[in-house]
């Protein structure tokens, strides 16, 4: 069976200090393995077969450029509208200089650089705030799926028999079932998602030997 979070999890991580899990990240967080997976995951997630077959006849500053410039690119497309134009502004305000201005013996100074982190640092935890609540209705979903599953294997005289299922990610498109449907007669269900495929057959009834 899959091994199922404890609740308490979350509290543990909520709790924690800021500056002890900075450093638990430095020392236990094996860095450089996970930069390079994430790039690669944002390189493959911005970037279609055909901007990578462009790329890969490009010199090394071409490459780079066009890259940068590409990946930039699906990232605002991908926005949602108000996040989109929210980047477009904090993009907008890098360029300028801070300006300043004088009421009387009162000098007022507005930062450019310091608005632009600020709108960047919103967008961030806005994206944030929509993946967390999507990972949660994927532990309730994963939580409901492993409820369905047989909390243990059927014994059947004559058979050995040992049911398993390992969602790829954290809810997966497939079910499996053992059920008693007489003295010596059993079926085994199995189901999937219509976008997985289909089982020829959903049911396959079986009877035990004698």
């Amino acid at each position: 069976m899959t091994e199922k979070k404890s609740p308490s999890d979350k509290g543990r991580r909520k709790n924690r200090a800021i500056h002890s899990t900075v450093i638990d990240d430095f020392l236990h967080g094996d860095l450089e393995r996970s930069f390079r997976r994430d790039f690669k995951e944002l390189y493959h997630f911005y970037l279609d077969e055909e901007d990578l077959a462009r790329l890969a006849k490009m010199g090394r500053v071409r490459r780079f450029l066009s890259m940068t410039w590409w990946l930039l690119k699906g990232l605002i497309l991908k926005l949602p509208p108000l996040r989109r134009l929210m980047l477009l502004l904090a993009l907008v305000l890098l360029l300028f200089q801070d300006f300043s201005w004088q009421t009387g013996d009162v000098r007022f100074t507005f930062g450019t650089s310091c608005m632009s982190l600020f709108i960047v640092l919103v967008i961030l935890m806005l994206e944030l705030k929509d993946k967390l609540l999507a990972r949660d209705e994927l532990e309730v979903g994963r939580a409901v799926q492993l409820a369905l599953m047989p909390q243990a294997c059927p014994e059947v005289p004559g058979w050995e028999l040992w049911l398993f299922t390992s969602p790829a990610n954290d809810v997966g498109g497939d079910l499996v079932d053992c059920l008693k449907t007489g003295e010596r007669r059993w079926a085994s269900r199995w189901a999937t998602s219509p976008a997985r495929g289909s089982v020829p057959r959903s049911s396959w009834p079986s009877s035990s030997p004698p």
